[in-house]
């Protein structure tokens, strides 16, 4: 499959060559396991989001402790926003690991509130119910909480109108709070989502839990992100630290 590539992405290979002789740049291309197709269409959905703004692209970067950092996802990230300057790039499922006790990418800043602790996957006596992140941030402090802010660029907020909370629901007996206050919400208890909406754009939100008085106290977050109404290229990025092909 022959691809063309925009002349300043030329350019750019052309000068990485230069500065680095050693690498040997002829020797990047795609490879393809079975059909081609697929990468097609992929081009396809890609082209109506940035001529047409018609649908979303997912990318979902899946991998360890490179991914989890946050510096090769969000590299890429902000490159693919370059491939068109009306592209809107959108950040994509992640997860909050400063509630795990862990390191996070330093484009999302998180404050932790109360008492957590993290169960990951990529530890063999760990048994949680990991969900698509395959770490999980457990509280069960009914003072816990946790505020949230997200940067496109350096200073720069990022602004979202759905707040999506991936969530163990089945385990969970504290019920999350928002602030600003949502002005709707709705709870996918299969799917174990819950979906703040608001109609405003936000930049911040702050969390906190009711507890029921009758049941002991707990709350698994599985994940966060944050969505907004535009088309454009969604870039999900998935990475626990020490991850490998059994994990």
């Amino acid at each position: 499959m022959v691809l063309a590539i925009p002349v300043q992405a030329q350019e750019e290979m052309g000068g990485i060559a230069l500065k680095y002789p050693f690498l040997d740049t002829s020797a990047n291309h795609l490879q393809f396991f079975g059909s081609e197709k697929g990468m097609e269409k992929f081009y396809e959905k890609l082209d109506r989001a940035i001529f047409e703004q018609d649908g979303k692209v997912n990318v979902v970067h899946m991998g360890g402790s490179h991914v989890q950092g946050g510096t090769l996802s969000h590299t890429l990230r902000s490159q693919l926003g370059q491939l068109a300057p009306s592209l809107n790039i959108e950040r994509g499922f992640f997860f909050p690991h400063r509630l795990a006790n862990t390191n996070m990418p330093g484009n999302i800043y998180v404050k932790k509130i109360g008492t957590w602790e993290g169960c990951r996957n990529s530890i063999p006596r760990n048994n949680c119910p990991w969900g698509f992140s395959g770490i999980d941030a457990i509280t069960r402090d009914i003072e816990a909480g946790f505020e949230l802010q997200s940067f496109r660029e350096a200073d720069e907020a990022y602004g979202f109108t759905e707040l999506r909370l991936f969530e163990h629901s089945s385990s969970n007996t504290m019920l999350p709070v928002g602030a600003p206050a949502p002005d709707s919400v709705v709870v996918d208890t299969v799917a174990g989502v819950r979906r703040w909406f608001y109609k405003e754009l936000q930049d911040s939100v702050a969390v906190r839990f009711e507890a029921a008085e009758d049941e002991e106290p707990q709350y698994i977050l599985q994940g966060m992100q944050m969505v907004r109404e535009e088309a454009g290229l969604v870039y999900h990025a998935l990475g626990v630290n020490g991850a490998a092909t059994k994990s």
